[in-house]
């Protein structure tokens, strides 16, 4: 298969999604992005999905049926080999079979089907912070926490091909680690001490945080050493030696955040003689690295070649 093919990628999320056409260096043709409406029911999203392909595909000079396929990074637990959404609790979904929905509503063009978290770390891998790093864990913090490994340049699924899901590790009281340090928790926990019913963005967070804001400053700085630690247990596991932490906070906050993450990490990892070779980076990709990921997806799916 003809690794200069034109692809796509879809970065489908709960509220916003994007298409982007793709060529062979990663460079983004054409795109387009509109709101997800999940409200509407599966086969509405599925038609806007293919809609927006085609307004990227437009935006890039070429029709659909000239891409060799379409990638497309899906929230929630997946069976990819069956090429369906498991669970997606932000969009409502459960067993939907979202690559062959979408491949007919567009006339018959390959689909391949992946998480929306571990797209944007392949991404990363190839294109972005992570480049030449080896093996990979990636976590990206938003209204929840996702989850992503790429082992040997592939993402790696494992037996059960759920492997990833970051978010849901269970702490000795029963919590998910996303209860304590996603956004939407760190929100959450602000309120609480403050009072009042006004949430806030990543971006009047970050302000605040750098204004020196002095509750945000230790809801912020505990969630960051817990996720630290977190992710000391992932790279003892793994033997990973890097880390892309990413997400719209991580993204404002940079190296405040990290640092946090880097240190508890270094402490934690075991063995202690590894910690200093664990390198702990933000995304270089940003909102290109899911769309970038999906798209290499489809990109190595032709590769491969086999049915689509």
């Amino acid at each position: 298969m003809n690794d200069g093919a034109l692809v796509a990628g879809v970065d489908l999320g709960g509220t916003h999604m994007q298409a982007g056409v793709v060529g062979a260096r990663g460079e983004i043709l054409g795109r387009a992005s509109a709101k997800t409406d999940a409200q509407g029911g599966f086969d509405a999203v599925v038609e806007r999905i293919a809609a927006l392909v085609g307004e990227a595909c437009g935006g890039a000079g070429i029709k659909v049926d000239v891409l060799g396929a379409v990638g497309i990074g899906a929230p929630g637990a997946l069976d990819v080999s069956r090429r369906v959404v498991l669970e997606a609790p932000n969009l409502g979904w459960n067993d939907k079979p979202l690559a062959d929905a979408l491949g007919a509503a567009l006339g018959g063009v390959r689909v391949e089907l992946e998480n929306d978290v571990n797209a944007a770390v392949l991404g990363e891998a190839i294109y972005g912070a992570a480049k030449g790093g080896g093996d990979v864990f990636g976590v990206w913090i938003g209204t929840g926490i996702g989850g992503g490994i790429v082992l040997d340049g592939r993402v790696f699924h494992g037996s059960l091909g759920t492997a990833g899901e970051f978010g849901r590790m269970v702490d000795s009281d029963g919590a998910y680690l996303e209860a304590s340090a996603s956004r939407k928790s760190i929100d959450r926990r602000i309120r609480a001490v403050r009072g009042g019913d006004e949430s806030m963005s990543a971006g009047e967070m970050a302000a605040a945080y750098r204004e020196g804001d002095v509750i945000v400053r230790e809801v912020i700085n505990s969630a960051m050493v817990l996720l630290g630690r977190c992710i000391a247990n992932q790279v003892t596991v793994l033997s990973v030696g890097t880390v892309v932490v990413g997400g719209g906070l991580v993204e404002e906050l940079g190296e405040a955040v990290l640092a946090l993450i880097t240190d508890e990490v270094r402490e934690h990892v075991f063995p202690a003689s590894v910690g200093g070779r664990v390198k702990i980076v933000g995304t270089a990709l940003k909102e290109n690295a899911g769309l970038l990921g999906a798209a290499a997806v489809a990109r190595e799916a032709l590769a491969v070649g086999g049915a689509g």
